[in-house]
């Protein structure tokens, strides 16, 4: 008996004595009379009945569900005008070759130009603000520090802090009215 057994996309085909497969179609023809509401109904499968139901299609449905998406086929019209995918046999498949080494690593660089933007914005701000509000904006507005953890260190109410914060930006928008183009921008 010839049986086909599925792995992944590729079909193997086995030559298997008939004597070797009696256990499995009885075992299997038992089982199914033993669930089915009527077993008159149940007759025998054959062993490749049985490996396609219990094997290649559940098999198959997993590879298929995990790799259909990047299938080596070419997607194009048909000839014939029918919906579907072909590959011609005088076509070759080149799976693409994209490697860590075609991409340019630019993380220090943009960290340099953050830094120094960084850098610039603080400037402006510690120009124009007294000392102790230039370094509040910055803190909450730029290092993202809570107000409760400047409260908490400084020793004073959140309140306190968040007053303090709010006459720094007043301060702030009265130099500069309207925002700017800075990546850290908020308005």
């Amino acid at each position: 008996m010839k049986l086909r057994i599925r792995y992944e996309d590729k079909v193997t085909t086995l030559e298997v004595p008939d004597e070797e497969c009696t256990v499995m179609i009885e075992t299997d023809y038992q089982k199914r009379r033993n669930k089915a509401d009527d077993p008159s109904t149940i007759v025998p499968r054959t062993a490749q009945e049985i490996l396609d139901e219990e094997l290649n299609r559940p098999d198959y449905n997993n590879w298929h569900r995990h790799n259909r998406h990047s299938s080596p086929t070419v997607h194009a019209p048909r000839l014939d005008g029918k919906r579907g995918v072909y590959l011609a046999a005088d076509d070759t498949y080149t799976p693409p070759t994209n490697t860590i080494e075609e991409f340019p690593d630019t993380a220090a660089q943009l960290m340099k130009e953050l830094t120094e933007n960084y850098d610039d914005v603080c400037a402006v701000i510690r120009s124009a603000l007294k000392p102790k509000q230039a370094e509040l904006l910055i803190a909450v507005h730029l290092d993202r520090v809570r107000v409760t953890d400047i409260a908490l260190q400084e020793g004073v109410t959140v309140g306190a802090i968040t007053h303090r914060l709010e006459t720094a930006e007043k301060n702030f928008k009265k130099l500069f009215p309207e925002s700017s183009t800075y990546i850290s921008s908020r308005g």
